[in-house]
């Protein structure tokens, strides 16, 4: 894996299909919701608003940009590679005086141009990515590292680790998902109905009801596991990047590109509390939560 541009700032960007992920050479990241599957025709604009505050915040400007995605899985895209090629176009549209880099999974830094001619090599490209980072650049002791685990609000990447080197055979999320080695459960967005088909308690077994009333959310704020919040966002930026001038980039930035709502959106569209939540995984038993009364 060769580091594009090294000897200048480089942002790294990732495009997935719920966030928009960015991070800079020199450690400083930002993260916003942005639902693909709804506001695809809005990505150019996110895109250079979003990059627009944080270079900003980071008193920082770039001439190179890296960039993965997993956001073509998006089902507004008739298929995966009409995808790949519309978000490059996109981000081509929002960044017009930046050299472009896109990762593929055999470890190289492609063109957007070339990138299209080869879109299932950077579908889905981050988990390569990160690993590849991880065993090269991160971990000094690689020679005892056996797994790297990414877990996501909608996705666990299980990347298996030989003497420093990427060991799977698998590339695209097909091949991932036939050998486990992507499991489509994370901490947040995924619905309860996807993770269990039935549950027990007080030792009586309950089948699930197949709806999506409840997400992995709501157990973690039910158990206490994460804190509930409202974090529902604005509905639109402010004009002016400095709004929140003493937040750090992770803090501040979400708060200006909001304008989709929240990945803390809820299920039923109720509150991220403690109650709503153990109320809607109640609803998962076809019961009321007080009649529970657990």
């Amino acid at each position: 894996m060769v580091r594009p541009a090294s000897t200048c700032r480089v942002l790294g960007i990732d495009i997935g299909g719920a966030h928009i992920k960015l991070a800079n050479s020199v450690g400083q990241s930002a993260a916003w919701y942005f639902p693909m599957w709804s506001a695809a025709d809005e990505l150019a604009n996110s895109l250079r608003q979003g990059i627009e505050c944080f270079s900003k915040d980071t008193r920082s400007t770039y001439s190179h940009i890296a960039v993965t995605m997993t956001g073509e899985m998006a089902d507004c895209f008739a298929t995966r590679a009409a995808g790949v090629e519309f978000i490059l176009q996109q981000v081509a549209s929002a960044l017009t005086t930046v050299e472009l880099h896109v990762y593929s999974v055999d470890g190289s830094w492609l063109t957007p141009q070339s990138a299209c001619q080869r879109p299932w090599d950077v579908a889905a490209s981050n988990w390569h990515a990160l690993a590849e980072w991880i065993v090269r650049y991160v971990v000094a002791d690689c020679d005892n590292l056996r797994l790297v685990l990414d877990i996501g609000s909608t996705t666990v990447d299980v990347i298996p680790i030989i003497g420093r080197r990427i060991a799977t055979t698998a590339r695209c999320d097909s091949e991932r998902l036939r050998m486990r080695q992507l499991v489509y459960t994370g901490v947040g967005r995924t619905p309860i109905a996807a993770i269990l088909t039935s549950a027990t308690l007080d030792g009586v077994h309950w089948p699930l009801v197949a709806e999506r009333f409840a997400t992995s959310d709501d157990a973690y704020v039910a158990l206490g596991i994460v804190p509930a919040a409202d974090l529902m966002w604005p509905d639109a930026p402010p004009s002016d990047c400095s709004m929140w001038p003493d937040a750090p980039p992770s803090e501040s930035l979400p708060r200006r590109l909001g304008r989709y709502g929240s990945d803390a959106d809820t299920a039923d569209g109720r509150p991220r509390t403690v109650s709503a939540a153990r109320a809607r995984l109640a609803r998962m038993l076809g019961e009321d939560c007080e009649r529970l009364k657990h």
